[in-house]
Order: structure tokens, then C-alpha cells, then sequence
């Protein structure tokens, strides 16, 4: 098991250990792709994961990671995912091949909602501070999920097999969806919270004949078992455009027909630096960024203890790590300020609330936290800010309940969009709120919701003459 990504020599190497196959494999690639590099190469009992790049792109990439988690029966590799994510342009990547639990009933609908919770916890991505505290779809601008998800079309007890091949072969879209288990978990939060799928306006794609076209087993309930999910950071959505999303209905050496999809991304940052429009301020004069976050309140969040409380903190992070200033002003919260456990940073050393012991429904009154943010313009492209609900514990390492990300970009798009169209309106000695934001979020771990962070966020600038 290894990941090929470094040269030829070991992509080659690769290949001869995992058999002709897979060898076979590559040469049908290189001979369609002679333009693109094999930057991930990644097999696991019955999971691949392959990821091509156009060879001009690859030395723009950079934080490069694989990894493999397995979710068989005692611990085999016959079921779970391969995770990969990597950084090119300001822009953080995941992609991760599953194949979770099969067969019907709500028992194994369960066990699949279980596998990906599964896979994101063992799929934490390291950031700049050099921890991994969140899994690859938090911690990504994009994420992507792909492969035999094996999630089925449910019908009433009276629809039988041949009811839904008949709807499948009368091209009734609609209907077909509408029964379909993913999309039920999806909306019902039981499992990638925040994750989309486009409808499948094609026909199932299991369990089918080994011959071309569609000729469905009539022992088993045509599913679409075969996947593709994405879910975009805070104000990114727009970013991603489908082109396709399709069978391929010649395929015929398996029960399933395999899915493809095409579609754009847009990166946080240009390619070129001529393309790149400038967040630079007139000549003469810089500007400071600043955070007050305000209002902070949790409703609903999880038990972490035994008592059936949790004693919750909320710690802010920011991706990169070095926009938070070293010692910034934490709290204007006097009254509150000798109250037992308030501190202003945690151990690791990011600005954080107070705990509040044994409440699942806290709020933190008038407790104010002030963020001077270091950097320049350009530091906040592809920024984002992590508030992370904490539960304290008196004896051993506190544990995450759940996080909620904001786009920092996106937060201080006023300014950043004035200076990119040359309408720069601030003078020196200038402080303005650049915007005020109202956040009502699920925090987020592993896919599946915490509980809800409510908190009111106000972006600064400081306008300074140099």
C-alpha cells in the first residue's frame, strides 16, 4: 500500500507491486493521457484511488497527503475509503474513494452511515500549524466524495423488482429518485452534513448484466449505488460547475456500470501572476484587519460526558494559522473575567471563550473576542476561520464536539472588491466595519452535526499611512 506521486521511478515501482493489472491499467492511461502525471496512485484491498494532473500544474502543488481507512469486518480492506488533499493556488483539495457496507435494510443503511463517519474521523488534514484537528471536508475549500456507496432505491413494500425496472425502463427520473436512500440521508443530516449529489437522470447503475447497455437481475432492486458528493466551504458553492454527469452504459465486466462526471473549479487564486487582479492599497498607504466576534451562544450541542453534560468552549482558528496575531486583546468581558476557568488562550495557544461547565445550551453573555489578523490583502485569499466547540475536561485532553468554518474572504469582500476595481475610498486614520455577519451554523464533525453555534462576527479595517 503506498501512495505514487514523487517520480516515474516510483510510479513504476508502484505499479509492479500491485500487479499486471494494474500495470495494464497505467499503459491505458499514459497511452490517452500522455499529458498528465499520476499524482496520487493509491490501492487498498478492493479501493482505488487515481488522481491526474496536467504535468505543467504538478509543481504548483504542494501539502500533498494520502491515506486509507478500512471499514470491513475486523478491520478489512475489503470495504472503507482512500482520502488524498492537496493545496494548489490557494485552494485545498480532498478527494476520497469509498465502497461501504452493502446489501439492503435499514440495518445496512446504518452500517454505510457509519462507514463515512468512519472514514472522515480517520481522514484529519494537517494545516499550517502542523495539527490535524479536522477531517478532510472541513478542512478543505472543496471536497469530493466518489465510488460503489452502495446506497439503494427503498419503495413501499407493495413496489416490487419488477415495478422499479419498469420505471427504470420508461425513463421515469423522477420517481426513481425520490426513492433513493443517499439523498434520504443527506437531507435527514444521518450522515455528510452539508454534502451534495446531483439526481441521477440515468438508469440505475446496479445491479445490472455483464453485457453492454442495461439489463437489470430481477433478484435484486435497481439502485444507484454509484456516486459522486462535493460540499464547498463557507461561500464557495458557486465555484463549482457540473458539466456532465453520466453512465457508461458499454461497460461490461462488472454488475455495475461506472459513473463519470465533468466539471470546473474555480481556484481561490490565479495561475498567473499577470491574471491575478492586485488587493494592493494606493501607494503610501496599508491596512490592518481585525475580528470582533460577539454574541456567542451554542444550542443543542452533543454530550461528551457521563454525567449527559458537556463543558463547553469555543477556540478560533485560522487557516493559515499566521493571521492570528500573538497576543491579541481576548476579552472586553470585565465582570466575567474572574470567573472560574477563564483563560484566554488554550494550551496550543489560540484565543478562546471561557468554559462553562455542564451546559449543553451555552452562551457566553457579553464576552467579546478581538482578533487583530497579521498579513497583508493577499493573506486573506482562501482564508478561513475555524470556531471550534470544545469540551473541557479536567483530566484528559479536551475533545472537539464540532466546527463551523467562515471564509474570511468572503467576510472582507467589501474592501478586497473595492481594491480590485480601483474604488479604494478609505484615508489614512480611517477604521471602518468593513461588514457584519450573523452566523447560525451546525458545527460539523466527522459529517454529522454537533449541535448549533450562534455568534455575531464584524470585520474591521484600519486604514494607516505608511
Amino acid at each position: 500500500v503506498r501512495s505514487v506521486s514523487a517520480t516515474e521511478d516510483a510510479a513504476r515501482h508502484g505499479a509492479d507491486a500491485f500487479g499486471k493489472d494494474t500495470r495494464y491499467l497505467r499503459s491505458l492511461i499514459k497511452d490517452r493521457c500522455p499529458n498528465y502525471h499520476f499524482l496520487v496512485d493509491f490501492l487498498r484491498g478492493e479501493m482505488r484511488l487515481i488522481i491526474l494532473m496536467r504535468e505543467d500544474l504538478v509543481e504548483d502543488v504542494s501539502e500533498l497527503e494520502v491515506k486509507a481507512i478500512n471499514t470491513g469486518v475486523a478491520g478489512l480492506a475489503n470495504k472503507g475509503g482512500i482520502v488524498a488533499s492537496f493545496a494548489i493556488y490557494k485552494t485545498r483539495l480532498s478527494f476520497i474513494s469509498a465502497h461501504l457496507e452493502a446489501h439492503e435494510g435499514r440495518s445496512k443503511y446504518r452500517t454505510r452511515c457509519n462507514n463515512l463517519s468512519a472514514i472522515l474521523s480517520g481522514a484529519k488534514v494537517k494545516l499550517s500549524e502542523g495539527q490535524r484537528r479536522y477531517d478532510a471536508s472541513t478542512a478543505s475549500h472543496h471536497c469530493f466524495i466518489c465510488g460503489d456507496l452502495n446506497f439503494r432505491l427503498v419503495f413501499p413494500e407493495e413496489v416490487v423488482t419488477s415495478d422499479v425496472i419498469d420505471l427504470a425502463n420508461d425513463e421515469k427520473w423522477d420517481l426513481l429518485n425520490a426513492a433513493d436512500e443517499l439523498e434520504f440521508a443527506l437531507q435527514r443530516g444521518h450522515c455528510l452534513t452539508g454534502f451534495k449529489t446531483p439526481p441521477c437522470y440515468f438508469p440505475p447503475t446496479f445491479k445490472i448484466a455483464r453485457c453492454k447497455g442495461v439489463r437489470y437481475n430481477d433478484q435484486r432492486t435497481p439502485s444507484y449505488t454509484d456516486r459522486l458528493l462535493w460540499r464547498s466551504a463557507n461561500g464557495l458553492s458557486k465555484r463549482v460547475k457540473f458539466l456532465a454527469y453520466e453512465p457508461c452504459l458499454d461497460f461490461e465486466t462488472s454488475d455495475h456500470k461506472p459513473i463519470r462526471s465533468a466539471l470546473t473549479i474555480s481556484t481561490n487564486a490565479s495561475r498567473f501572476s499577470w491574471e491575478a487582479p492586485s488587493y494592493l492599497p494606493p501607494a503610501g498607504l496599508s491596512l490592518s484587519f481585525q475580528l470582533t466576534i460577539s454574541d456567542i451562544k451554542c444550542f443543542n450541542l452533543r454530550a461528551m460526558d457521563r454525567n449527559g453534560y458537556s463543558d463547553p468552549y469555543v477556540m478560533f482558528i485560522t487557516e493559515p494559522a499566521s493571521l492570528i496575531e500573538p497576543k491579541p486583546s481576548l476579552t472586553t468581558d470585565v465582570e466575567n473575567a474572574k470567573e472560574e476557568g477563564f483563560e484566554k488562550r488554550t494550551k496550543c495557544g489560540w484565543p478562546r471563550t471561557r468554559k462553562i461547565r455542564k451546559n449543553l445550551n451555552p452562551d457566553w453573555g457579553k464576552q467579546q473576542i478581538t482578533l487583530p489578523l497579521k498579513g497583508d490583502t493577499e493573506d486573506l485569499i482562501g482564508a478561513m476561520l475555524f470556531l471550534t466547540v470544545m469540551d473541557f475536561d479536567d483530566y484528559t485532553k479536551d475533545t472537539q464536539i464540532g466546527t463551523c468554518v467562515i471564509n474570511l474572504e468572503k467576510l472582507f469582500n467589501p474592501i478586497l472588491s473595492a481594491l480590485r476595481r480601483q474604488q479604494f475610498k478609505m484615508n489614512p486614520g480611517d477604521k471602518k466595519v468593513i461588514q457584519e455577519s450573523s452566523v447560525e451554523k451546525g458545527v460539523l464533525k466527522n459529517g454529522m452535526v454537533g449541535g448549533i453555534l450562534m455568534c455575531d462576527i464584524f470585520a474591521h479595517a484600519t486604514c494607516k499611512r505608511l
